[in-house]
């Protein structure tokens, strides 16, 4: 795939962070197909970066040419290089050709300047949706939920430039721009972050009981107010867990570092533990879930967030259906009847499928 054939509508929202996880896939796939598509990402994303965090008011010319400065890129119109646009005035000899010759040199232009329109999407996005410079320091700055469904993972980026997969189930009220000072958001639910590097400011995730901090790495925090504990899965870099039983009580931080997790217990004690796969903890940022001999009860949670479905257990004398444990992995291509029947085998268990669409469990 060369970079006549995006969507730049698929860039735009890719740099915006609105792009469906399909999307995400497609647009990083044809940044990765060429150094040149790479440098149009990179570009469109200092762009917006730039934009939102120093609020600068740049036009379009200003914006292309720093790009034509860093790439050496031109997007001069063909009529002012001289050329002719012989998809409108066709010769005689060999028309055709000379039609197809025409509009591949124009379909490359064209190409380049919907990405310059995009970028000057960005510039205007930037320009209304942000406070200007002159806002008082004193007021609260405009926040924005973002909310992944029960069936939904969704991808967008934060305005530092931070990626964000959050999973079903979940929630993130985050400013719409950062401050000075730090970046603070709260977390409900699960999300997988890729921190923009920024030493000036601490990137802080706060849930209804932990906060994580770091300044730039890429780690998962999962905090469901159904689950237990709080944990914290390090891919790489290094954050610090503490738990936070109220505004003015905060426990002990612990270090995490690549390839461990941290996780608080219901009572708000931190500990730290090496992970043997990472992958268990964050496959699902690609669309994976992994189980490793998880109760059944905690299973049972996942394909419900995962699936937008609900499960029953039948009556079930000492919960025992509940405390067996699975292990296995699947993807988000497999159906919910796939998935519960792998589970069945394993576990010896059957299941049945409702008249409402829910499943009820039983041995």
């Amino acid at each position: 795939m060369n970079s006549k054939e995006i969507n730049w509508n698929k860039l735009l929202r890719y740099i915006r962070g609105d792009s469906s996880h399909e999307e995400q896939k497609e647009v990083e796939e044809w940044a990765s197909s060429s150094s040149e598509n790479k440098n149009v990402i990179s570009f469109l994303e200092g762009v917006w970066q730039a934009s939102a965090e120093e609020k600068e008011d740049w036009d379009v010319d200003s914006a292309w040419l720093r790009y034509e400065f860093r790439y050496g890129k031109d997007f001069q119109d063909p009529a002012e290089e001289g050329e002719t646009d012989k998809s409108r005035i066709p010769t005689s000899g060999s028309p055709q050709k000379e039609v197809k010759v025409a509009e591949d040199r124009k379909s490359g232009v064209l190409s380049w300047a919907l990405v310059a329109a995009a970028a000057a999407l960005v510039c205007l996005i930037v320009l209304y949706s942000y406070p200007s410079q002159k806002a008082s320091v004193t007021e609260a700055p405009p926040m924005k939920e973002i909310v992944a469904k029960h069936g939904q993972r969704i991808h967008f980026r934060l305005s530092d430039g931070t990626k964000v997969t959050l999973n079903a189930g979940s929630k993130i009220i985050a400013p719409k721009v950062f401050s000075d000072s730090a970046r603070t958001l709260q977390l409900e639910g699960q999300a997988f972050f890729d921190v923009a590097t920024d030493s000036t400011r601490p990137f802080l995730v706060n849930t209804d009981r932990s906060l994580t901090k770091v300044l730039g790495t890429r780690f998962d925090v999962k905090a469901y107010p159904t689950d237990s504990r709080v944990e914290v899965t390090v891919a790489e870099g290094k954050v610090a867990l503490q738990a936070v039983r109220s505004i003015n009580d905060a426990g002990n931080a612990q270090v995490i570092t690549r390839g461990y997790q941290g996780y608080l217990s219901p009572e708000g004690n931190a500990s730290v533990t090496k992970v043997g796969d990472i992958n268990s903890y964050i496959g699902w940022t690609k669309g994976q879930l992994v189980f490793n001999n998880d109760p059944f009860a905690q299973v049972k949670r996942v394909l419900e967030r995962w699936y937008d479905i609900e499960i029953s257990i039948a009556s079930e004398p000492g919960d025992t259906l509940s405390k067996q444990r699975f292990t296995g992995s699947f993807t988000d291509t497999q159906s919910m009847d796939e998935v519960l029947e792998a589970i069945a085998l394993s576990l010896n268990i059957k299941f049945k499928k409702m008249s409402d669409g829910s499943y009820t469990i039983y041995e």
